[in-house]
């Protein structure tokens, strides 16, 4: 009798989550209809475009942000016939590939205390509010099903291993330097058996092997892919210039460090106040008592929900994406009060601490990939600040036992609602270089955007745009360069795509003469340059003209602020 109350119980709870997640999935894909896409956004669709025409992995795309994470994704649409996306088609299907990595991160977590409330918060946030399957998007949703799966498993058996390493190579698709992540896995197995400690589930060095030939599976059939595509030396040629890329050149070990000094800055208050708190439960590790425990773990939450609030709704910059750091701060808090003085039963919130600080990693590691720095690197901390929703949920029931705990209710629940509720209204109403959610009352008719609501002006300047590029003639014989580049015209045109890059954020005309000159099947038949003023243009555009025109292109007049260029 207890069993089926236990289990009609279940069923409600499931019932009511599915009904919840119902709801969200519809308030988000009314969102999808709101605000315009930028070059960030539209660079994902045609990277993948430039591949469905013909293009070839490390040959033909110089651009290393998109260069791996758009070969899985490839992979599945390859197939289909006549392939074609816009951006609301786009973001619905992110929305579907985001659900459903959020329930597989409950579904092997339902067990746990705290993952309605982290599922929520995994569903509701995407890095710069820019909802699309991205080299950003694609990282968390697979590093944190690897991180939701190594927790689940009570026993380790070799295809466990081996889906971990699967999971991570995944991840490294989109971010190439999370092999940092393998490498430290690998050292933390070595001390481990240098030290003698009991090995057994992931850090058991028996399981190197089959991680490492899980992550060797998914790399093999990468690897098999480019057989018969290019020589070795053009491969090596090309993957030089894919490294060599002006945007993304940095000493590794000095943004290493540039990294721990940014996420101290932008958050010092907060810093300040949660390593006082750390120094004094290590000091007093050994005579920490309840009392002293919730004095410490009340100042924690105090800063660090000062913090989220501070970044959604004062500081102004990218808020979506700085909102996530401060609770990492709140997670290393909860894990050294709970194996501080005397509280029991904080074995789950010592594991937990090892996804916070292979989370915090993975962090790290998107700085080293990025050029945006802290501003991209913030985002990856909604990996361990979910993880820190499962440590206070965990700590909450194993604290305040003795000293009135419903002052740990209240902090716990009370900071964890405040996060919830910040990243819920920004997910809604944060725009990405956009007007307010409220302005956007033009609708787009016609091209990639079509079915957006955006202003009138950006709306009018997008429909300029478009009508200058119908006037060009581009069609599908053509190889076509814009100038300067930009994935709008790339993807809206019918001309093959003919650039090193689909997004830049300035012209470099000598890699461009260069990436000519080194594929002459990709010398565009047109130049469009799209930024002239009254006919003429300047800088790095005129010296890719000059390139063009010296070998017999014409130049013609389409409006006053594009000039093509013609062979």
């Amino acid at each position: 009798m207890e069993t089926a109350k236990k289990r009609t119980g279940k069923e409600k709870q499931q019932v009511l989550f599915a009904a919840a997640v119902a709801v969200l999935f519809a308030v988000l894909l009314a969102r999808a209809f709101f605000s315009m896409p930028l070059d960030d956004e539209l660079c994902y669709i045609a990277s993948l475009k430039r591949y469905l025409q013909g293009d070839r992995f490390l040959l033909d795309d110089w651009h290393p942000p998109t260069q791996l994470n758009t070969w899985p994704l490839f992979q599945l649409v390859r197939w289909i016939p006549g392939f074609q996306i816009n951006i609301l088609q786009a973001r619905i299907v992110y929305l579907g590939v985001h659900f459903a990595s959020g329930i597989i991160i409950w579904r092997l977590l339902k067990d746990r205390k705290g993952i309605l409330w982290m599922v929520f918060v995994y569903l509701c946030f995407a890095p710069y509010n820019i909802t699309a399957l991205s080299y950003n998007t694609m990282s968390i949703a697979s590093f944190f099903i690897l991180t939701a799966y190594c927790l689940s498993r009570r026993q380790w058996r070799r295809r466990d291993y081996m889906l971990s390493g699967f999971l991570l190579c995944l991840s490294m698709f989109s971010n190439p330097y999370l092999f940092l992540v393998y490498l430290v896995y690998l050292a933390v197995c070595a001390v481990m058996r240098c030290r003698k400690k009991e090995q057994e589930g992931l850090f058991s060095c028996g399981g190197i092997v089959w991680v490492t030939l899980g992550a060797l599976v998914l790399g093999g059939i990468f690897l098999i892919s480019l057989i018969g595509k290019g020589s070795i030396d053009e491969y090596l040629y090309n993957v030089k210039m894919i490294f060599s890329d002006a945007e993304h050149q940095a000493n590794p070990f000095v943004k290493l460090v540039r990294s721990q000094w940014q996420v101290f800055r932008v958050y010092w208050r907060c810093s300040v106040a949660l390593i006082c708190v750390y120094a004094v439960t290590i000091l007093k590790r050994k005579t920490l008592n309840e009392k002293w425990k919730t004095c410490l773990f009340g100042i924690s939450v105090i800063f660090t929900v000062y913090a989220v609030l501070r970044f959604a709704f004062i500081y102004g910059s990218i808020a979506n994406n700085l909102t996530m750091v401060p609770f990492f701060y709140l997670g290393v808090a909860v894990f050294l009060l709970a194996v501080c003085g005397k509280t029991d039963g904080a074995h789950r919130i010592k594991t937990y601490f090892w996804a916070l600080a292979f989370g915090y990693l993975f962090a790290v590691c998107n700085f080293l990939g990025t050029n945006t720095e802290i501003l991209s690197m913030s985002a990856m901390f909604v990996i361990p600040s979910g993880i820190t929703i499962l440590m206070l949920c965990e700590y909450r029931s194993l604290s305040g036992k003795e000293e009135k705990p419903y002052i740990q209710s209240i902090f716990t629940y009370g900071a964890i609602a405040a996060f919830a509720f910040c990243v819920f209204w920004l997910r809604l109403f944060f725009t990405w270089f956009d007007a307010p959610l409220g302005e956007l009352d033009t609708r787009m008719t016609q091209g990639p955007c079509k079915g957006i609501y955006t202003t009138a002006e950006h709306a009018g300047e997008y429909q300029e745009l478009l009508s200058a590029i119908d006037l060009c003639g581009i069609t599908s014989q053509d190889k076509v360069l814009f100038l300067p580049i930009s994935a709008l015209p790339l993807v809206y045109s019918d001309g093959e795509i003919a650039v090193p890059y689909v997004t830049r954020f300035e012209v470099n005309s000598a890699e461009l003469i260069g990436y000519y000159e080194s594929h002459p099947d990709k010398v565009p038949t047109k130049i469009v340059i799209t930024d002239c003023e009254n006919g003429e243009y300047f800088g790095e555009e005129e010296k890719t003209a000059a390139y063009f025109l010296e070998r017999g292109y014409a130049e013609q007049a389409v409006t006053d602020e594009v000039v093509m260029l013609v062979r």
